[in-house]
This record gives structure tokens, C-alpha cells and sequence, in this order.
């Protein structure tokens, strides 16, 4: 459904001696729903062959013609149903008290031209009739079966539908008859995300008066079930109830469109375990409210308290978030719909792992296993052929891992519905390259640079890196894509 913003601004009538105190405004949405039409019409309501049997036989053949139209984006599926497949004669035969029929072909002797069926002395084609669809030769016919679809709108659309019969003298004299029924239908439309979820039995909850599904509960099944479309389906985040949006892209994988935007602060631990996609002994490092022993933890290398908000550094083994950039948007950018883009919080990668990768400088081995996203979802891999890459390559027809295209550029941003958040450095304050790039976690290591993590990487309205890199101990976004 395409929406229509209409922009109504209240008209105030000011009396004498009154000045104006302020303009007020307000807005409406007016939208038209417009549903799916279909309309047939066959040529001839009535169609008739007149046959005078021999001895040898005698073949012939008649049709009409079915016109279709629709509005409907995915177009028809035309039916054909019959309550009887063989022609019934309206005379009784005086000795069986049995009114004389002429079957369909038999299924064995579908695919039968003209010429062959005129020729053929065969008993299962010979007193038998058949129907053929268009130009393709003739078939049995069937209590039900499609004659036509469509995956378009279409406008007079045309299907011939011919019938033919060889009869000899084995054939007694009458009527011989069947109605043919013929219904057309729209198909439907692409499923969205919404639907998908619905179909899944997934139950909805009411926030701030809006239903929403949970991000939680989405699965390969409902991913699988949606067409390759953007999504504007709104769901929640059960460990905090903020909202995001979501969409099956071009790469036929389910994306977040928004940047995630969890506080891991002020955010219970009870909330988080079981609805993460990490372990819960993992979450217990994360927020300070466990220790393990030696044994437990040989290698050391689990953050020894709980995440911590940005401070005035920067650090490879305690996690860090910012958040008080969170939830604005930069009204700057070139791409008109970026007003309605957040901003999300930042993360250094100990963060962004959930705990599980933080390690000294120069440390890391390997990729993360584990990370905040909500359970059910998980960081996209980066570097060659990750999955950034291929959602990029994906939605710009391209083959490269880096292009320097303004048009490129704002293809993919707008698939991806890609925000200029920049990254954080050094304090709360210091953000690199707000409004100007994007950096986006991935879950795979840089290799050979064992500070590095792969990043999704855009730079101001041209460049776009897919398999770029970042410090772990820098604060950056993060997207997560459906498991």
C-alpha cells in the first residue's frame, strides 16, 4: 500500500485586539487501500461440433477463447473444473436404460496433435475427446485443472481453448455434453514479514498502544516464507521493549534496519539470559555477577568487571558502551529518508561480544561466537565473501569489495536504511566521522591483524567498504542478521 502524507495546518481566526501567540499545526495520513480486481469473459457461451460418424471416423474440432485482465502486481491463476470429464448423450439407450457417453482421451495419450489424433484408429483416442490449451497439442481432461497463470498484471489477456473428438459408428446418435466452469482468481499477493510471523503463530505485544512480534521469535521459516522484499515490519526487542525495524533484503537473508541500541548498563541481566545470542555464563561477565576460578577460566581472558559506559579511554578488555547519542538522526545527510534513521549505541568489541572477546592488545585469535544480538539473531560475517559483502554485491549488482559511486552508495544505504553514525574513540564526546561514515561490526577477525575485526565500512556519500576492518577497542555499530 502506498501512503500519502497530507500536511493540514489549522487555520486560527484572530479577533480584534487579539495578537497571534504562536501557529499551530497538525497533520493527517490519508491513504487508499486498493485491492486486487480480476475479470473474465469467454467468447461463446455455447460451443458445438457436428460430427456424421463413418465407418473409419471422423475427426473434428472447435474453441473459444477466455480474456482475462487483472491489477494485481503477481496476476491470475485461471481454473478449469467440469463435473463430468466425459461427454454425456441426452438420449437413453431403450436397451440399457443407460445414457451413452464420449470420455476424455486417456492420460496415456496426452500430447496428441491434430494430425495425429485425426489419424489415429487407436480405441483409447478413437470415440474419446480432448482439449487443448493454447497452441500445445490435445490432453485429457481433468475435474480440475489450471488452464493459465500469470506472475503480472495483465490487460486482455487471451487463452484459446479447442476441443476435438474422433467418432465412428460405435457412437450412437444425440447430444453429448458437459459444462465447463471457469474460475479465475488473483494471486496472492508477496508475503511480508508480518504476514510471515502471523502464519508462524507467533503471538504479538501491546508497547506504548502498538502491537509488535518480538524479534526473538523470528526463524528461518518465517524468513524463508517472505518473497525477496524490503520490510517496513516494526518488532521488539524483549530485553529492553525498544523498537526496531526489520526486512527480508536482496540477499534473501533477514536483516535488522536499524542500529542496535541495547544498554547493557541499565539493562537487567535477568533480561538479557535466554533472549541473547550468547551463553548465560557469558552474560554474567558481562554484567559484573559472576567469577570463575582458574579452571574455569584458564586463559584469562574474560573482562574482571561488568560493562561500563564510555569513559575517557578506550579499552581492549572491558566493555564499553555510549549511548548519548543514541536515537538522534543526522537531519544533513543526502538521502531524504535518513530523517527517520537513529542512531544506535556504540560498542567496543568486548561489548559487542557480550564479553566473550575481550582480550589484551594485540591478543585476539579468531572469530567471535557469541555477541549481543537477541537470541535467534547474530553479527554477520565479514571480509571476502562474508556477508556483508554479498548484501552489497547483492543489492548493487556489483562484484567489488570496495566502491568509490555516489549512486552505488545511496542504492545500499537506502536498502539498508544506513545511518552516518561515525565511531567513538577516546571519551563520550569524540565521535570520528558523525554524519559523515558508518562503521558496523562483523564477527570475523581481520587476519593477520589480531586488533582488527572486519567492519562494514561507508565513507560519506561515495565510498562503501565491505570488508573493511576496525580497532576492537573502538566504539562502533552494530546490525545483526536473522540465524
Amino acid at each position: 500500500m502506498k501512503k500519502t502524507k497530507l500536511i493540514i495546518p489549522t487555520i486560527i481566526a484572530l479577533g480584534a485586539g487579539f495578537a497571534a501567540s504562536g501557529a499551530y499545526a497538525d497533520t493527517t495520513d490519508f491513504s487508499i487501500t486498493v485491492k486486487p480486481s480480476v475479470s473474465l469473459s469467454l467468447s461463446s457461451a455455447s460451443v458445438n461440433l457436428q460430427i456424421t460418424p463413418t465407418q473409419s471416423g471422423v475427426y473434428d474440432s472447435t474453441s473459444f477463447t477466455a480474456t482475462a485482465s487483472t491489477n494485481n502486481t503477481t496476476g491470475y491463476t485461471l481454473v478449469m473444473t467440469t463435473n463430468s470429464t466425459a461427454l454425456v448423450s441426452d438420449t437413453v439407450n431403450v436397451n440399457t436404460n443407460v445414457a451413452p457417453t464420449i470420455p476424455s482421451i486417456a492420460e496415456s495419450q496426452e500430447g496428441i496433435s491434430a494430425a495425429d489424433f485425426a489419424a489415429s484408429t487407436d480405441s483409447n483416442i478413437l470415440n474419446h475427446w480432448g482439449l487443448a490449451i493454447g497452441n500445445n497439442n490435445f490432453n485429457a481432461i481433468k475435474a480440475s485443472q489450471t488452464i493459465k497463470t500469470t506472475d503480472t498484471n495483465v490487460s486482455n489477456d487471451t487463452t484459446t481453448i479447442s476441443m476435438a473428438s474422433k467418432l465412428n459408428l460405435l457412437t450412437a446418435p444425440g447430444v453429448y455434453s458437459t459444462t465447463l466452469n471457469f474460475q479465475m482468481t488473483a494471486n496472492p499477493l508477496p508475503d511480508t514479514l508480518d504476514t510471515a510471523y502471523g502464519k508462524a503463530q507467533k503471538q504479538k505485544t501491546t508497547i506504548g498502544g502498538q502491537d509488535y512480534y518480538a524479534l526473538q521469535d523470528m526463524n528461518s521459516t518465517i524468513c524463508a516464507d517472505v518473497d525477496v522484499i524490503p520490510s517496513t515490519l516494526k518488532v521488539y526487542d524483549n530485553r529492553d521493549n525498544k523498537i526496531y525495524t526489520i526486512g527480508k533484503l536482496a540477499d534473501g537473508r533477514c536483516w535488522m534496519l536499524d542500529d542496535l541500541a541495547l544498554d547493557l548498563v541499565s539493562t537487567s541481566l535477568s533480561s538479557l539470559q535466554g533472549k541473547t545470542n550468547a551463553s548465560n555464563e557469558t552474560l554474567d561477565y558481562l554484567k559484573g555477577n559472576s567469577v570463575r576460578n582458574q579452571q574455569d577460566n584458564p586463559t584469562g581472558n574474560y573482562p574482571t568487571a561488568g560493562v561500563a559506559y564510555w569513559s575517557n579511554t578506550y579499552s581492549y578488555n572491558t566493555p564499553l558502551i555510549a549511548v548519548d547519542k543514541a536515537d538522534l538522526s543526522y537531519t544533513s545527510d543526502p538521502i531524504s529518508e535518513a530523517s527517520n534513521w537513529k542512531y544506535g549505541v556504540y560498542y567496543n568489541y568486548c561489548a559487542a561480544s557480550a564479553g566473550s572477546y575481550c582480550y589484551n592488545y594485540g591478543s585476539n585469535t579468531g572469530n567471535a561466537t557469541e555477541d549481543i544480538c537477541p537470541a535467534g539473531w547474530r553479527l554477520p560475517t565479514g571480509g571476502d565473501s562474508g556477508e556483508f559483502q554479498v548484501l552489497g554485491n547483492t543489492i548493487t549488482n556489483t562484484s567489488e569489495t570496495y566502491f568509490d559511486d555516489a549512486e552505488l552508495n545511496h542504492m545500499f544505504r537506502k536498502a539498508f536504511h544506513l545511518p552516518m553514525a561515525g565511531w567513538i574513540f577516546s571519551s563520550s564526546t569524540d565521535y570520528n566521522f558523525q554524519g559523515t561514515g558508518a562503521y558496523v561490526w562483523s564477527s570475523s577477525i581481520s587476519e593477520g591483524e589480531s586488533s582488527m575485526m572486519r567492519i562494514l565500512f561507508v565513507d560519506g556519500s561515495y565510498g562503501v567498504g565491505l570488508t573493511n576492518r576496525n580497532n576492537v577497542g573502538f566504539g562502533s555499530a552494530v546490525r545483526c542478521i536473522a540465524k
